[in-house]
């Protein structure tokens, strides 16, 4: 009898969340079409996707070069920014799926994924109703189709799903799933990860302990090869921050009044600016709850207590209000805008629905809140669409292939700004000359020419330099001039001689590298331990 339950339990469960999922993919369903969605960050993310991708195919597993951009010079741009949606696409175009294509999958997914772990999430903590309301009212959060229709921000898309599934990990008391998601928070999103790691420290402890601490500080060590790199050889760079956060506050009209609009949030007209609001079904969720108070345990009013303190908290920084903040505490600033705190309500509203539904006697108020959440967003799900657009639109418009994929082209080395002109020649003097060149090898990061030179010569290869870049003639190491020009400038004496051009490690990126393995190898270890003491 017991069996038959339990397989019953599964049924139903499986039954419920294909129920989230079909409601889930209603709000998506523009991505699976063929018509091209515009959004902010979206074309930026397809010439990266095509970047990275070629370095994946030359074998460099962990790229940090985009070899083609920034007219042909190249560009540390994949050392900066999140690797994970790219990877994501790089699998898909692996499969015959076009980049263009790779990017509305891959935003749909993060999506619905997302929902499966709310799910989960919130079906481990109270019960399978509280999942099935509380999931699809955070679903129908209007920032989500703010990230998915106006900015394409696919990088936050992943980091929400990873916060879901770092929650469940708690609820589950699963140390595996902590550390994956806290992992893969950080390689999914540099600000967001900034946001969500603490909130997931803070819920850690709230339901299990400090040594629970300990998992989540494995998964951030096992992305070191990526974090540590980016956040020490920043120096080196110029335009990773070009937004003044003060400029993008939020007014309390923004954040009540229901809206919608494509434009950006700094300069544009009310009438076309991107979305800023909460929603009327949070706040609608938000009262309910609060008539629940009284039915609610003193563990649980604790835990609203706090997560109304942190959304409270949230909404202060986002108004003008909190302008000295911004200015002076350093660490904020990262998030870039005060408005990207709004991506704290899905995980909110998810928290107060369930809860409201744990405890409501009967599901009539729950539903018709629930069906309020879709009807007063489901106008968002239907973002602007132009015509069909592939890869090789991307790939013959100068604007893409020559930028430096950010905006304003802003993004360089503190050595030279963004290069506007392609080389005339693959390697000339430094009066811009070419030589006589014999290309012996030609790989991204690894190259050797034999040349041919009648007199002592300045050589410049025009590739942007970066420390790493190494220059080798007839085996023996040589200084880089990278002041004059910001590109791999060389003596070379009279004759014949056989060049090489390389990217080695830097002594960061190998720490980087090693605090991985360490971190891998220590999860492992302790895992087994763990599993084995819990046996």
């Amino acid at each position: 009898m017991g069996k038959i339950l339990l397989q019953w339990k599964k049924k139903k469960t499986l039954l419920f969340l294909f129920v989230v999922l079909g409601v889930g993919i209603l709000a998506v369903l523009p991505f699976f079409g063929n018509k091209f969605l515009p959004t902010h960050d979206g074309e930026y993310h397809i010439i990266r996707f095509m970047e990275f991708d070629r370095m994946i195919r030359q074998g460099y597993v962990f790229p940090t070069w985009a070899p083609t951009i920034n007219s042909g010079y190249g560009l540390p741009l994949f050392e900066f920014m999140y690797p994970l949606p790219n990877y994501v696409a790089s699998l898909l175009h692996f499969f015959g799926v076009e980049f263009v294509t790779a990017f509305k999958y891959s935003s749909a997914c993060s999506y619905l994924l997302a929902l499966v772990f709310c799910f989960f999430f919130l079906k481990a903590k109270w019960s399978l109703k509280s999942a099935v309301v509380g999931t699809i009212a955070a679903a129908f959060v209007p920032y989500w189709f703010v990230e998915l229709y106006v900015r394409g921000s696919i990088g936050e898309l992943w980091a929400i799903t990873f916060l879901f599934l770092g929650l469940w990990g708690i609820e589950k008391k699963s140390f595996l799933l902590l550390t994956i998601a806290s992992c893969l928070l950080v390689l999914s999103h540099n600000g967001l990860a900034m946001l969500f790691i603490p909130l997931l420290g803070v819920y850690t402890v709230r339901k299990l302990s400090f040594t629970w601490l300990l998992w989540i500080g494995i998964g951030i060590g096992a992305s070191s090869w990526f974090w540590l790199p980016a956040l020490m050889e920043s120096k080196y760079m110029v335009g990773l921050n070009t937004v003044r956060a003060t400029d993008h506050f939020v007014s309390f009209a923004e954040l009540l009044i229901p809206s919608w609009g494509t434009e950006f949030s700094a300069g544009a007209s009310y009438g076309n600016k991107m979305s800023l609001q909460i929603g009327v079904s949070v706040f609608l969720w938000v009262v309910y709850m609060i008539f629940k108070l009284k039915h609610v345990g003193k563990q649980e009013k604790h835990e609203l207590f706090v997560v109304f303190a942190i959304i409270l908290g949230s909404v202060f920084l986002l108004l003008p209000w909190s302008s000295w903040v911004w200015q002076h505490v350093i660490v904020i600033t990262y998030l870039q805008y005060p408005w990207r705190l709004l991506v704290l309500v899905i995980p909110f509203t998810a928290f107060v629905a369930g809860c409201a539904t744990r405890h409501a006697k009967k599901l009539l108020v729950p539903i018709i809140l629930v069906c309020c959440s879709v009807l007063f967003s489901f106008s968002y799900t239907r973002g602007a669409q132009y015509e069909p657009r592939n890869d090789f639109y991307y790939q013959s418009r100068q604007n893409f292939t020559d930028g430096t994929s950010s905006m304003g082209n802003s993004l360089s080395t503190i050595y030279t700004p963004w290069k506007e002109e392609r080389a005339v020649s693959l390697v000339t003097d430094t009066n811009n000359v070419p030589i006589q060149v014999t290309p012996l090898l030609e790989k991204y990061l690894d190259k050797t020419y034999r040349l041919t030179l009648e007199n002592d010569t300045k050589v410049r290869f025009y590739i942007l330099y970066f420390p790493g870049w190494t220059v080798r003639v007839d085996g023996v190491a040589t200084t880089i001039d990278y002041k004059t020009n910001g590109t791999i400038d060389v003596m070379v004496s009279r004759g014949t001689h056989t060049v090489e051009v390389y990217m080695t490690k830097t002594p960061i990126q190998r720490l980087g590298i090693a605090l991985s393995l360490v971190s891998l190898v220590l999860g492992v270890g302790l895992g087994i331990l763990w599993y084995r003491r819990r046996k």
